[in-house]
């Protein structure tokens, strides 16, 4: 059975001022008008913390959804959740209509219904639903859910909500870039820590534990991933995780760490060469922070990405050294570590003011020299950017 309750205190655990997603909803409806719809229905993790603040544990659970988020053009939002995660809707979520279903693990379980009854009592049995469908989303819901849902709305008209959720995601608020900027700062103290303990015979697990330790001290409350390997035998395996493989003399390490604080992530990316590098070494180092300057000189409201993307090419074809990696120099980030848009080709959006950015270059010599890797974090801002890390990337660390 469904119930619906109307808390009234303020959540007293909020993660953000309710102003910070009352903004947030007011956008997305206005979105919502704009693209003709009359309902959202969300399930991913990250879309319904963005909106509702509702911050729970029980998403680590695939089989349902944690919680479900009905977003109306012109009402006010509903929580759909287990009735165990009652108090904690009423901890962190400043929503203050809940609907309830009973034990989440049943077969049949209320889930449906509950989501059925909410939409119904929002927008009646016609309504224009948006879902997590489309390249840049992915639903979260049990498919039993969510065929049981598209049958009981049978009248309804189903489309996606891509737009209107990037449409409010990609661009953040102060405090969201705030909040990334602590996180940035964490991972770069971290990170350098750790580059200067790095040794011949340390494996790639110890690295990783040094500087997520470190950053876990200082404030870091969650691991995105921790992308470290080194070596001829090891520098194929893109995001690899790390091996207890010991790092030799000679070799290059990819040092690539994300990090999130209070569910805001951080990316960052640079090398460690054990032993002095070779002239050869520098010189590829010094292309990659030319190349990430020329992004840089260009990142500012009304550049298409894609023309990021070109400039940054422009200086690794000037110098020999051809297309980046994987096609792209850098990705949105936020609440997920790659978030739209993309910086490559083909990729038209126009940067806006508030966007994040992991802005990062990526050059292959696998049978030589290493993989050589620059990310850095930035924002765009009204009349420019703005790197939110200060990683020291004037010369290739090196220890010996």
């Amino acid at each position: 059975m469904t119930t619906v309750t109307t808390p009234t205190a303020a959540p007293v655990w909020a993660d953000f001022p309710t102003e910070e997603y009352q903004a947030r909803v007011a956008r997305a409806q206005r979105s919502m008008r704009e693209h003709g719809l009359d309902v959202l229905l969300l399930t991913q993790k990250e879309i319904v913390q963005y909106f509702s603040g509702f911050l729970s544990g029980g998403w680590s659970v695939q089989t349902f959804a944690a919680a479900i988020l009905l977003l109306h053009v012109s009402k006010d939002p509903v929580l759909v959740i287990p009735d165990i995660f009652a108090a904690t809707a009423r901890g962190s979520s400043w929503i203050q209509q809940h609907a309830y279903y009973t034990e989440p693990h049943l077969r049949p379980r209320g889930a449906a219904d509950a989501v059925v009854d909410a939409v119904i009592a929002l927008a009646g049995a016609t309504p224009r639903i948006g879902l997590e469908w489309g390249p840049n989303l992915v639903a979260a819901w049990n498919l039993a859910d969510y065929h049981a849902v598209r049958e009981r709305l049978g009248a309804a008209t189903f489309s996606s909500a891509e737009d209107v959720v990037w449409d409010c995601r990609m661009i953040k608020s102060p405090r969201e870039i705030e909040r990334m900027r602590e996180i940035t700062g964490i991972t770069e103290r971290a990170m350098v820590g750790a580059r200067d303990q790095v040794h011949a015979g340390m494996t790639e697990q110890e690295l990783a534990r040094v500087t997520v330790g470190s950053a876990t001290l200082a404030g870091a409350d969650g691991i995105a991933f921790t992308n470290i390997r080194a070596g001829v035998d090891r520098y194929r395996m893109s995001d690899s995780v790390p091996m207890a493989r010991p790092i030799r003399a000679d070799e290059m390490v990819v040092f690539d760490i994300a990090l999130t604080l209070r569910t805001y992530a951080a990316e960052l990316a640079c090398n460690i060469h054990i032993g002095e590098p070779t002239a050869k070494h520098r010189e590829i180092w010094r292309t990659m922070t030319k190349a990430q300057d020329a992004a840089l000189a260009v990142m500012r409201p009304g550049v298409r990405a894609e023309d990021v993307f070109h400039q940054c090419l422009q200086v690794l074809n000037d110098y020999g050294y051809g297309r980046p990696s994987a096609y792209s120099v850098g990705h949105g980030i936020g609440l997920s570590v790659h978030e739209p848009p993309v910086l490559g080709p083909q990729h038209h959006r126009t940067l806006e003011a508030g966007m994040v950015f992991v802005l990062g270059s990526w050059i292959y010599d696998i049978e030589g020299l290493g993989v050589f890797a620059l990310e850095e974090m930035v924002a765009i801002t009204d009349d420019g950017n703005q790197l939110l890390s200060t990683l020291p990337r004037d010369e290739l660390w090196w220890t010996a």
